[in-house]
């Protein structure tokens, strides 16, 4: 899955997304759901579990299984997007 989908993704939802140099943090509102790692596979740490859908795990596991070199984003591309 590339990066700019599963962020795509995440917005479609109705959560926040911050991308940090490292990773990319999910918000419900003000509260850190998850985070995932950019430039690292199976990456993730997740808060606040009980407000985790089963579709925003599912995603972030799609995600994250995905091999670093077919997200298809560089580390420069992912910042200034």
């Amino acid at each position: 899955m590339k990066t700019k989908h599963f962020i795509e993704e995440v917005e479609r939802m109705g959560l926040n997304v911050s991308i940090e140099d490292q990773s990319i943090s999910i918000y419900l509102a003000n509260w850190l759901l998850a985070r995932v790692g950019l430039y690292t596979r199976f990456g993730v740490s997740t808060f606040l579990t009980l407000h985790i859908e089963p579709e925003l795990f599912s995603l972030i596991y799609r995600y994250t299984t995905t091999p670093v070199y077919k997200r298809g984003d560089k580390k420069e591309k992912v910042e200034n997007d």
